[in-house]
């Protein structure tokens, strides 16, 4: 057995915005790496990691938003995701827009 990883994507410090349902968008700079991971060859997984960078008076904002653990849309550098908050400076991709 054969395990390939493979970056799809990498984007470093770009300029962008989450947002969330009626709430105001969270302007933030955010690194993020997606990847397909292959097991002999056939494609398995699609992920995406990353993190996020945002001034000091969003952060109880931010802190409330992993809680919840809320969908959560990120824009920025050509790139539309959806994500979720897993601490309060990282986040996973769970669908590509």
């Amino acid at each position: 057995m054969r395990w390939r990883t493979k970056t799809v994507r990498s984007i470093i410090d770009a300029a962008g915005a989450i947002s969330f349902g009626d709430g105001p968008d969270i302007p933030v700079r955010f690194d993020l790496r997606e990847t397909e991971d292959a097991l002999n060859e056939g494609k398995n997984l699609d992920l995406g990691l990353g993190n996020l960078r945002y001034g000091p008076e969003f952060r109880q904002v931010v802190l409330g938003l992993v809680r919840s653990g809320a969908h959560l849309t990120l824009r920025g550098d050509g790139v539309e995701v959806a994500i979720v908050l897993f601490g309060a400076n990282k986040f996973t991709v769970i669908k590509r827009g």
